[in-house]
C-alpha cells in the first residue's frame, strides 16, 4: 500500500490516516478527532444531533439542521430547504451577507455550489468506484478512494 493506510474498527468507521486519529461513541457517532496537534470535539443531543463542535478550544453550535454559529470565525450559516433539500446556504460575517447556491445532481450524488455571481465555489463528485469523492474548493482539488 502507497502512503498512509487507513485504519477502520468493526462498524466500518475510519480511526486513522496519517496524524488523524479518529474516536467514535457506542451509537457510531464520531466525538473526537485529533490531527497532531489539533483536537475537535463532538457534542450530540438526545435525538442524536450534533450540537457542538469544539476545535482548539473554539466552539461551533448547531442549535438546529439549519442554522450554524461559528464563534471562531464569528460567521453565523443559515441553510435554506425545499423540503429535504437544500437549495443555499447564507452565511452571514461581520454584518456581510455571502450566498451559496446547491445544485445537486438527485442520481448520482454530485453537488455543485455557486457563489451569487455563478462562480463555482464547490464541486463534491461521487465516483462509481469503489467508494470514491473527489471535491474542488476554491480551486483546489482533493480526491479519496476508499477501500
Amino acid at each position: 500500500m502507497v502512503g498512509n493506510p487507513y485504519t477502520y474498527d468493526k462498524n466500518g468507521n475510519q480511526l486513522t490516516f496519517g496524524t488523524l486519529t479518529n474516536t467514535f461513541d457506542y451509537a457510531n457517532k464520531l466525538t473526537k478527532t485529533v490531527n497532531g496537534s489539533i483536537t475537535t470535539r463532538y457534542d450530540y443531543d438526545h435525538t442524536g444531533s450534533r450540537t457542538t463542535k469544539t476545535t482548539a478550544g473554539v466552539p461551533t453550535f448547531y442549535p438546529t439542521s439549519r442554522y450554524t454559529a461559528d464563534t471562531g470565525t464569528c460567521t453565523n450559516t443559515h441553510h435554506i430547504y425545499l423540503g429535504p433539500t437544500m437549495l443555499a446556504s447564507v452565511e452571514i460575517h461581520s454584518n456581510t451577507p455571502t450566498y451559496h447556491f446547491t445544485h445537486t445532481d438527485q442520481i448520482t450524488g454530485s453537488n455543485v455550489t455557486s457563489d451569487s455571481n455563478g462562480k463555482t465555489s464547490l464541486h463534491f463528485l461521487l465516483l462509481p468506484i469503489q467508494s470514491a469523492w473527489s471535491e474542488i474548493k476554491n480551486n483546489v482539488a482533493q480526491a479519496a478512494i476508499l477501500v
